[in-house]
This record gives C-alpha cells, sequence and structure tokens, in this order.
C-alpha cells in the first residue's frame, strides 16, 4: 500500500493523548497531482515503497475504516507531517457567537459529521458547549440545521465552511481555527528508507516552496499551510 494519510491531527510518533481516531487514506497519484511533480521524481519516490499484497490490502483497508492509533500504528510507517488543513466554526450571521471563545458555553450546540477530524477534536477539548453527531451530512444538511436553529454552529474543515458560506448569505465563517488536520505518506511497516527518502523530499519541498505554491494552486490559502 502506498498512500497519502491524514493523520487527523494525530501524531504518531512519541505521545499521543488522542488514541481512537479515524485515518483516511488517498491513492498516492493524488499526491502527484498536488504536488504536480516530475514523473522522474515520483517513479523515483514510489519506487523506495514496499509493495503490500491484495489480502493484506484489504485487510489494512478494513483497519482503517475503523482503526484506532495504535492498530494503525502497527501496520503502518508514516513521513513527517507537510501541510496542515485547518478546521474552524460556521454560525448563522445574527448569532452571538462572533469567535472561537465564544463557542465553548452553556447552552450552544455544536454540530459535526462522526467520525471526522473536528468530533474527535471537539469531543475531547469541549467543556461547556453540546457536541451533536450526524451521520454523513452534507452541506446542504448542515445549513439546514444552522437555519432551522437545531444548532447554533457547525464544526467542520475550513475549506466546506468557505464553500458554505459562499452560497448562504446568512451564514458566517469565524475568525481562526481551532485545530489544524496534519497530512503526510504511509507505507508499510518497516520501510524506513522508503520514510527516510520521502521526508527528504517533503523538507526540501517545504524550504523550495514547492508545498506553498501546490496550496496556492489549489486555491488553499485561506484553508490550509505548509507544516512547519
Amino acid at each position: 500500500m502506498q498512500a497519502l494519510c491524514d493523520r487527523r491531527s494525530l501524531g504518531l510518533r512519541g505521545s499521543n493523548p488522542e488514541r481512537h481516531a479515524k485515518v483516511s487514506i488517498k491513492p498516492l497519484s493524488d499526491f502527484r497531482m498536488f504536488f504536480q511533480v516530475d514523473s522522474g521524481i515520483f517513479a523515483a519516490l514510489t519506487d523506495m515503497f514496499t509493495p503490500v499484497a491484495e489480502p493484506r490490502s484489504r485487510l489494512l483497508d478494513k483497519i482503517l475504516r475503523n482503526a484506532n492509533i495504535d492498530q494503525i500504528a502497527a501496520e503502518m510507517d508514516f513521513s513527517r507531517v507537510y501541510l496542515l488543513s485547518w478546521s474552524s466554526y460556521i454560525v448563522r450571521t445574527d448569532s452571538a457567537v462572533k469567535t472561537l471563545e465564544d463557542m465553548d458555553r452553556a447552552g450552544v450546540r455544536v454540530g459535526s459529521a462522526r467520525g471526522d477530524s473536528p468530533e474527535i477534536y471537539l469531543s475531547r477539548t469541549l467543556r461547556n458547549a453540546a457536541l451533536k453527531r450526524y451521520e454523513n451530512p452534507s452541506a446542504a444538511e448542515a445549513v439546514r440545521l444552522l437555519r432551522a436553529r437545531e444548532i447554533e454552529v457547525w464544526a467542520a474543515n475550513r475549506q466546506r465552511l468557505i464553500e458554505m458560506a459562499a452560497g448562504a448569505s446568512d451564514l458566517r465563517v469565524l475568525p481562526g481555527n481551532y485545530t489544524g488536520v496534519r497530512q503526510a505518506i504511509a507505507v508499510a511497516k518497516g520501510n524506513m528508507a522508503a520514510v527516510e527518502a520521502i521526508d527528504r523530499f517533503l523538507t526540501r519541498s517545504r524550504d523550495s516552496g514547492l508545498i506553498q505554491a501546490a496550496i496556492e494552486r489549489a486555491g488553499l490559502t485561506a484553508s490550509a499551510g505548509a507544516a512547519p
């Protein structure tokens, strides 16, 4: 298996207080499309991966759909984080919630998609507001919930919120972000040569501005940033 990995704001190296997050996997070809790297560079990178037999690949897919961090770390190794995808909130324009700090108050109902990184993060950090979880809600359903006043706040990836607000003059995205989902590359367990090669590539890409250029080309400057 060779894949981009959304680490859901969790660090797989060292201590980790959030042990039961889901991890999403995307094909490595998405990596080439995002960076628009030369085919020779891409081939050199992919040659470093350890192939995973199809039965084991299916097993990994099953693990990743219902995984905690310990299970994932037992099957895969990860590159350095190269991208932070921001998460924030959207509210009605008449809402009393004006800042991130206003949100966590008694009586405030916060909606989020079950299993998404905002829901995982908020389930561990909210102290006073009530978190309401929804199964695979569409953007239209989130807008309906806000307009119907079933919730005061919707939590999601900032890019999704910007797109929601663009088509709804009665909604606004709060300034600032409460967490960043960390993007990395996953390889088969034990292939540290691949991890080291990919880390070198990602470090050069950060330092040369390639990652930032990819973010700008994708129109994500308001919702993502290159990891330090």
